[in-house]
């Protein structure tokens, strides 16, 4: 499909995921870069048509946010996300990247409308940035004294 899929890190999985693209006959589609510096990460960015995220839905998922999401966004990168509490507080509902979490028909699904549309990868960037200019210290301190309150009332 003259796709290049590009994983960085040295994380528990890059080993694993290097022996699946060698089974399945795709090592040559996909580079593992490993470890690389932060500049080079924000131009592979930059340079991508698009980015993935590929979470699983845990327990630990279902309370977090990972912080490639702001750097995407900061970079007016269109993305592919599941469908999990913390994306969807900061993302809202109706989003074009988003998939059913642990789906992968409907990642698929998703990633191939993506790729092959590329206004609504412009669209959906230009969203995204959007988006992270409604993210702010003091809205967020808000929230979260709000929490505070909520739990010594009921203590």
């Amino acid at each position: 499909t003259g796709v290049k899929l590009v994983i960085a890190g040295d994380g528990p999985y890059k080993r694993k995921l290097e022996e699946y693209a060698n089974v399945k006959g795709v090592k040559k589609a996909v580079d593992f870069l490993g470890h690389i510096s932060r500049e080079e990460l924000y131009r592979r960015i930059s340079g991508a048509k698009l980015c993935i995220m590929p979470f699983k839905k845990t327990r630990h998922m279902d309370t977090v946010l990972p912080n490639k999401l702001f750097e995407y966004m900061a970079l007016g990168k269109p993305f592919a996300y599941p469908d999990l509490p913390g994306f969807r507080e900061v993302l809202g509902i109706n989003h074009e990247g988003k998939y059913e979490a642990d789906n992968k028909d409907d990642m698929r699904r998703v990633i191939e409308n993506m790729l092959s549309n590329e206004k609504l990868r412009k669209s959906a960037g230009k969203k995204n940035r959007e988006l992270l200019k409604e993210i702010t210290f003091e809205k967020e301190m808000q929230k979260l004294l709000g929490l505070y309150h909520l739990i010594l009332k009921q203590a």
